[in-house]
């Protein structure tokens, strides 16, 4: 598959994934981890994986929205392992660094997948080690993808600033989650705020580096190299 074919398909799915999963949310019938009589979804307050279930935290039904979200989570599953794909040409001065980045990526794609099919509410401890799986070497890609496409000549500062914002949030989501379920920690209203911040930024990465990718022309002995 060439390499215009993976990005447009990441953007294709990307855009599926925001759709579906605000669907999802839309069709909720509502309740949180704080408010379990709140009338709908709460940007800040739910979690993305309330979504999956089929009866919500409030009680309601939720099949419509929990096969939305279903579908979602196998969108941002195809979209994520296309872009690990696309790591060595984010950063081909450091084919090394975007080879590994492969590896740990896809090894996250399966948790995420793992995410997906093992909704909170019907299987949550395989739940919880799907996150895992997924959270641990996606944190090692995303270190490396961010590094090496930041460390590539003339990378901009628009790129730099959304790179390390992304980093901060993903990383402090992860050491929320890790307090929660290692360490008795309560949710704590930062958890799925943090959870919902970390995935607008990662989408914004994502589509951004791609589009870059895309619209810049390889050259004949090199591959593309995007600019912002």
């Amino acid at each position: 598959m060439s390499l215009r074919v993976r990005c447009i398909l990441v953007l294709v799915t990307l855009c599926a994934f925001v759709v579906l999963i605000a669907a999802a949310a839309i069709v909720y019938p509502g309740g949180n981890h704080f408010d379990r009589a709140y009338p709908r979804h709460h940007f800040w307050h739910n979690f993305l994986c309330d979504l999956l279930r089929q009866q919500s935290i409030g009680g309601g039904s939720n099949i419509l929205g929990a096969r939305l979200a279903t579908l979602a989570m196998l969108a941002l599953v195809v979209f994520m392992a296309l872009y690990w794909t696309l790591a060595p040409a984010l950063m081909p001065s450091h084919l090394a660094l975007g080879r590994a980045c492969v590896v740990a990526g896809l090894l996250s794609s399966v948790g995420l997948m793992a995410v997906a099919l093992t909704p909170s509410d019907r299987l949550p401890t395989l739940h919880t080690l799907a996150i895992v799986l997924a959270t641990a070497p996606g944190l090692v890609a995303g270190l490396a993808v961010v590094f090496g496409r930041l460390a590539e000549p003339g990378t901009g500062k628009t790129l730099i600033v959304l790179g390390a914002v992304m980093l901060v949030a993903v990383a402090t989501t992860s050491a929320l989650f890790v307090v929660h379920t290692w360490f008795g920690g309560g949710f704590g209203r930062a958890l799925p705020a943090m959870q919902r911040v970390a995935a607008i930024l990662t989408v914004l990465w994502v589509g951004t580096t791609v589009t870059q990718l895309m619209n810049v022309p390889a050259s004949p002995s090199s591959p593309a190299r995007a600019q912002i």
